[in-house]
Parts: C-alpha cells; sequence; structure tokens
C-alpha cells in the first residue's frame, strides 16, 4: 500500500499539474492563432493529449511507486522514500520544484503575458475582466504552490548539510510540508471559483446548469407524486370495487 499510496500521490500531483500547462497552452493557441487552432481542437487532439499527459505524469511518477516504502520508527511508521535512495529523494524534490512549480509558472507567465498584450489591441468592455482574471489565476497559483516548494528546498539543503540538521529543524520541516502541501493541493478547488467570480461566460452557464439541476428536480418530483397519486386512487377504487 505503501507503493499504491505514493505512486498514485504522485501521479495526480503531477497529471494535475500537466493538465493546467496543457489548458494554459490551448488557450493561447486559441487567442493568438484562432483560425489555425480550430482545425486541430477535435475530439480526437482532446483524446490523444490525455492520453500523453497520464503517460507523461506516469513516467514521472515511476520511482515513487518503486521507491516509496514503509519507514519504521521508535514510536510508528511512516510511507516514504528508503532513507538509502538519496538519489531519489533528490530527484522528487527537484522534480516537484521544476515540474510542479517553475515549467508551469512559466508556461502561465509567457503564455498570458502575450495573450493580455493581444487583449488591450481589443476594443471590448470585457477585456478588463479578462485581464483581472489572468492575473488572478498566475497569483492564485504561485502563492498556492511556492511555500510547498520552498520548503521542500530548504529540506534538500537541510539533507545535504547546507542547513545545521537538528530534531527541532526537521520537525518544523515536516510539520510545514504538511501544512503546505495541504494549502498547494487546495489550489485545483479555487480556480471554479475564480471563474464564477470574474469569468462573467463561466458564471451564466453555471446559473444555466443549476437552473437545469433543479427544473429537472421539480419534474422529477412531480412525476412521483403523479404517480403515487395514480397508485393511491387505483388502490382505493379496487378497494371500493371488492
Amino acid at each position: 500500500m505503501c507503493h499504491i499510496s505514493g505512486g498514485l500521490h504522485n501521479l495526480g500531483f503531477y497529471s494535475c499539474t500537466f493538465f493546467m500547462v496543457v489548458m494554459t497552452l490551448d488557450r493561447y493557441v486559441l487567442i493568438q492563432h484562432a483560425q489555425k487552432a480550430s482545425k486541430y481542437r477535435t475530439m480526437k487532439t482532446g483524446m490523444v493529449l490525455t492520453t500523453c499527459v497520464w503517460a507523461l505524469s506516469f513516467c514521472v511518477s515511476l520511482p515513487a511507486f518503486i521507491v516509496t516504502q514503509q519507514v519504521t520508527a521508535p514510536e510508528n511508521f511512516s510511507c516514504e522514500y528508503s532513507p538509502e535512495e538519496k538519489k531519489w529523494l533528490d530527484y522528487n524534490i527537484f522534480a516537484t520544484n521544476i515540474l510542479g512549480l517553475v515549467l508551469p509558472f512559466t508556461v502561465m507567465v509567457v503564455c498570458y503575458s502575450r495573450i493580455i498584450s493581444t487583449l488591450m489591441t481589443i476594443r471590448s468592455a470585457q477585456k478588463h475582466r479578462s485581464v483581472k482574471l489572468i492575473i488572478c489565476l498566475m497569483v492564485v497559483f504561485f502563492l498556492f504552490w511556492a511555500p510547498y516548494n520552498i520548503t521542500l528546498f530548504l529540506d534538500f539543503l537541510r539533507l545535504e548539510g547546507v542547513l545545521t540538521d537538528s530534531c527541532e529543524l526537521d520537525t518544523n520541516l515536516r510539520l510545514s510540508i504538511t501544512v503546505t502541501e495541504t494549502i498547494g493541493c487546495s489550489h485545483c478547488c479555487l480556480n471554479p471559483i475564480i471563474y464564477a467570480f470574474a469569468g462573467q461566460k463561466f458564471m451564466k452557464r453555471s446559473v444555466m446548469m443549476l437552473r437545469r439541476l433543479l427544473l429537472r428536480a421539480h419534474r422529477d418530483r412531480s412525476d412521483s407524486s403523479f404517480r403515487m397519486s395514480s397508485v393511491v386512487s387505483r388502490t382505493s377504487v379496487s378497494t371500493t370495487v371488492l
């Protein structure tokens, strides 16, 4: 279970990051190259990209499936990289920092800066709202994931002896990793909220979807009440006849 949980944890982390990169590139191509993009934005292309993202995420997470194991301490045990596998621990830290923060944030800054420059040339009342949405997406992503990556890098410096190792430092870093990782993982829940408050089209579609669900629930309830009343009526008629 340690192998499975460690591998799935990394698989979910990297797939989330890579899908965000793909979505950012898709928005960039759609705005900067609208005519060419319409030819390639098909269901087939989406399936191929999705398969590639999952395959790449699995390959990057493969060491976690292999190396993660149960590490027993005097009072408890945990699922983590074996202390003897230091090279894989260094790989995990650098992969998390480079692929989890540097790569996606760089792609977001480059693509969204080009998108913003294009939007500012368009005469539209909605362009300022779109620019605010883009800036909000980048700032939120950095603020939620940067503390976790900084904490991991500090832990790497401790393992390398750059920082003076102590029980207090080890305890504080472990606690910081747990807290900052929880904050970072909660980022995936914020994108819909950001779109809801800053994206007018997203808000309209969400309201329409909610109305449809309420209407469907109301119809189902009405149909159920009608069927129940029909059954009661037939039962009363049968009782009268008998």
